[in-house]
């Protein structure tokens, strides 16, 4: 399980697609799409990744869904490692 907080103040995350990897011992063990990231500001959820997971590091990648003034879809806005 990862604990997912969105600290935007306007945005909600569903215009995100989220990438996931867990690494264990340097490989990759299991990753994913979370496909069904709908957060508010401010708003937290608990995402389940599955027993594969557990115990691992979480890399985590936020990139945009669609073409904004500023970036093309797939601009990557945010990496994290849990």
């Amino acid at each position: 399980e990862v604990t997912v907080k969105n600290d935007f103040d306007f945005t909600n995350l569903n215009g995100f697609d989220v990438k996931w990897e867990a690494v264990r011992g340097g490989a990759a063990v299991a990753g994913g799409n979370m496909d069904t990231l709908d957060l508010e500001p401010g708003g937290t959820m608990t995402v389940d990744l599955g027993p594969k997971a557990a115990g691992c590091r979480i890399n985590m990648e936020f990139s945009l869904k669609s073409d904004t003034l500023w970036a093309p879809a797939g601009h990557v806005v945010a990496r994290y490692q849990l």
